[in-house]
């Protein structure tokens, strides 16, 4: 007959303590496949900002990530971070209560914004401004800019600061409004 196996105090709590953090792992990696749950809405997030059933919601601490990388960033978030491969897309609302969405890299930072409301139709065939006043312009929105304006054909490309002290490309569209911020790393 076998003896029973003997495991010294701090072998058990090593053991104990790789089981927890294994369903730990587990419980964050599950995604609610289930749409219809009859769960109430957390607070201050509307039904259609909800992700698409197929999409892996972000767990509590993906969320506290979020929020707290959008903190400084001039956005909110308005609604639930979703999870993808390399990246986790949070719909925000700027100052001036705009849509956007925001995309974060797997360390949580910051890395594109671009306008959801934003109607394309709407923006002239041409610049209403001239190229050398762009920098001007995007300081009133809190950018130093760091190089010339490049026109696109349908925008203009230019490098910026922003408050926190961040390199970012700013796309201005010809009517003069910043649509898309992405993070140059």
């Amino acid at each position: 007959m076998r003896k029973p196996l003997q495991l010294s105090r701090p072998l058990m709590l090593a053991f104990a303590a790789v089981i927890a953090c294994s369903a730990l792992i587990g419980a964050m990696s599950r995604v609610d496949q289930d749409s219809d749950a009859a769960d109430p809405e957390p607070s201050g997030i509307s039904a259609d900002l909800r992700p698409a059933p197929q999409a892996a919601v972000a767990n509590d601490i993906e969320i506290a990530l979020a929020q707290a990388t959008l903190k400084g960033t001039g956005f909110v978030a308005a609604g639930n971070p979703v999870r993808h491969e390399q990246t986790m897309e949070v719909p925000v609302r700027d100052a001036e209560g705009h849509n956007w969405v925001a995309w974060l890299d797997k360390a949580g930072r910051a890395s594109e914004v671009e306008i959801v409301d934003y109607e394309e139709d709407k923006v002239p065939e041409a610049p209403t401004f001239r190229p050398e006043d762009l920098p001007g312009m995007i300081a009133k929105d809190g950018f130093q800019s760091r190089g010339e304006a490049e026109r696109r054909p349908e925008h203009f490309e230019i490098r910026a600061v922003n408050q926190r002290s961040e390199l970012v490309n700013l796309y201005v569209d010809f009517a003069g409004q910043i649509y898309k911020q992405v993070w140059v790393r």
